[in-house]
């Protein structure tokens, strides 16, 4: 076939035509591709401490960037951008291009509107907690949070399928770290939403502060060894008192079964009316309800509430000091739980010894904070940290503020949409202080649906590894008050093991140590089936405890497994069944 000139015309006006637009498609993405490595360079060049030094230069940086993200989507989605979506193999790619710049500029203006602060912040070095800062932070976390979850979800959704590496990865890189990010934004959103009452920022604030101690085990981090008081106001924080639990714990709480629904009153009995084991439960609002009202009770004055730390929040807080000396001895960050958890009691055999080293260690910790005047962005890090690891617990007294702490993870509330579902908690039950010397473990694992039935079969192993020696233990430390007020054990104890499942579940079969295992205990506790298991453990031994039992099948929501604070951490697996749906 004989082409006409005409013919031979009009394709070559096609072809010059077409080399055109993709000279012009390279020449614009060369630019898009600049703006958004402007974009990316100096971004990078930001580091956390210029919020605080120069806080305007890191608000122009932004809007910068902002303006390079926002010229590289104009050229993407320019007409011969769009028209060339279109054309087979090649459309995919543009189509990935485009969705990524979409969402990146969307992310970029909400970071812009969310640290807009920054154009007039003045940072105050005299102040632990600046409370200009903790604004602009909720503003940032508030601006982000939802334009972070779409443009995961968008960038998930893109089909990458032969898309060249040099746009692919890039996208690929943005939906991991947003993925990684996702979770700090969810909590970051209610934890920094709630650090103005935590920290006194719009007001000062009195709070209770109960001290666990993660040797004798309870829900939330150790039997509550001691008491404070901690006045936050101004940004600072000072602990204005401190006790042992001696006198407290003399007391029982006279209208505790008012402050727990009937459920909890018979799970764990008139051992809620006691200030060491008002933490039996896991869930803190049920804590903090109790220990407010014996503190009332106790001293006839009221707090804004309930804070819970442990030896380990302590351990965080020097992350802000450094070492300090205390009788003769250098504490750090690294020592400090250990020795609180056993060092303490090879050092002062008389209890009372012991609890006065421990307060004046306590007070000089926060003392020392206090004057450090720590680097502000280090000291939210660290708190964050702590309620993640579940270190710090807190319950107001003010309905309007609880509602907002239940919300976050720093409260603790097991009623909480969000809470797992599935928890197991262990608390000492002999007295002593060989909790210190446990690791511990559980894994949770799905079985097969029933056929037919929205029904599986899952099991619960919870191990623990007793390092105790036999002998060389204070008194203090190996007692067994549980089979008598004088009697030791060489390193053994007994652990209450409260298994919680969801509401419903059928209980199968329970051994302990290869052999069947008595159920002490049931009942219910916020919406979940609890179990009560009493398991001795000897020193220098591991035991597990496998609970199997039958429970619904949820197959659109990935089940959860609450690690309880303990001593030392205690590890969790769950391991996810085959899909009922």
């Amino acid at each position: 076939m004989t082409l006409s000139r005409k013919q031979k015309r009009a394709i070559v006006v096609a072809l010059g035509a077409l080399v055109a637009v993709l000279g012009w498609l390279a020449l614009t993405g060369l630019q898009a591709k600049h703006h958004l490595n402007n974009a990316q360079a100096a971004l990078t060049e930001l580091h956390m401490s210029d919020v605080l030094t120069h806080p305007q230069d890191v608000y122009a940086t932004i809007a910068a960037s902002t303006a390079d993200v926002a010229q590289a989507d104009k050229i993407l989605h320019g007409p011969a951008w769009s028209a060339a979506s279109h054309v087979p193999f090649l459309g995919r790619s543009v189509r990935a291009g485009q969705i990524a710049a979409l969402h990146v500029h969307q992310l970029m203006n909400a970071t812009l509107r969310g640290t807009e602060g920054l154009k007039t912040f003045r940072h105050n070095p005299k102040k632990l907690i600046d409370p200009a800062l903790i604004s602009i932070a909720v503003s940032t976390i508030s601006a982000l949070n939802s334009p972070a979850h779409e443009t995961v979800a968008a960038l998930q959704n893109t089909d990458l399928h032969l898309v060249p590496g040099s746009i692919a990865n890039p996208i690929r890189k943005v939906t991991d770290d947003l993925n990684r990010a996702l979770p700090f934004l969810e909590q970051g959103q209610s934890l920094v939403s709630i650090a103005p009452i935590l920290l006194g920022v719009d007001k000062p604030r009195t709070w209770m502060l109960a001290m666990g101690n993660g040797a004798e085990a309870r829900s939330t981090g150790g039997l509550p060894g001691g008491w404070g008081l901690l006045h936050v106001g101004q940004g600072k924080l000072e602990l204005v008192h401190q006790e042992s639990n001696d006198n407290i714990s003399g007391i029982v709480l006279r209208n505790w079964q008012s402050l727990v629904t009937p459920d909890v009153a018979t799970l764990y009995g008139v051992d809620l009316s006691k200030f060491t084991d008002m933490n039996l439960s896991p869930d803190f609002p049920t804590n903090g309800k109790l220990m407010s009202a014996l503190y009332r009770q106790y001293s006839g004055r009221q707090t804004d509430g309930v804070l819970f730390t442990d030896e380990h929040t302590l351990a965080g807080l020097m992350q802000l000091t450094g070492p300090i000396e205390f009788r003769g001895k250098t504490f750090t960050s690294e020592n400090v739980a250990a020795y609180i958890g056993k060092g303490v009691y090879a050092d002062y055999a008389d209890p009372k010894e012991k609890d006065h080293a421990l307060l004046g260690l306590t007070a000089k910790i926060f003392d020392t904070v206090t004057s450090a005047r720590p680097d502000l962005l280090v000291t939210a890090k660290t708190f964050l940290d702590l309620i993640a690891q579940g270190r710090l617990h807190v319950w107001s007294s003010n309905p309007v503020e609880q509602r907002k702490i239940a919300a976050s993870s720093a409260g603790g509330a097991m009623s909480s949409a969000t809470s797992a579902k599935h928890a197991v908690v262990l608390a000492n039950g002999a007295g002593n202080k060989i909790d210190a010397y446990i690791h511990s473990s559980v894994k949770y694992s799905q079985g097969k649906c029933q056929a037919g039935f929205p029904f599986r079969t899952s099991t619960m192993w919870v191990s623990m590894i007793n390092t105790a020696p036999s002998s060389g233990l204070p008194n203090y430390v190996n007692a067994r008050l549980d089979l008598g007020p004088h009697v030791e054990g060489p390193g053994s104890t007994n652990m209450l093991t409260f298994v919680h499942v969801p509401m419903g579940a059928t209980l199968v079969s329970a051994t302990y140590a290869g052999h069947p295992a008595t159920l002490i205990a049931s009942g219910i506790e916020n919406g979940r089936t609890v179990w009560r298991f009493d398991n001795v453990i000897e020193s220098h031994s591991r035991e597990t405890l496998k609970v199997k039992f039958i429970e619904t099948a949820i197959s659109d929501k990935r089940p959860e497994l609450l690690a309880q604070p303990m001593a030392n951490d205690m590890q969790v697996v769950v391991q996810l069944g085959p899909s009922c749906g």
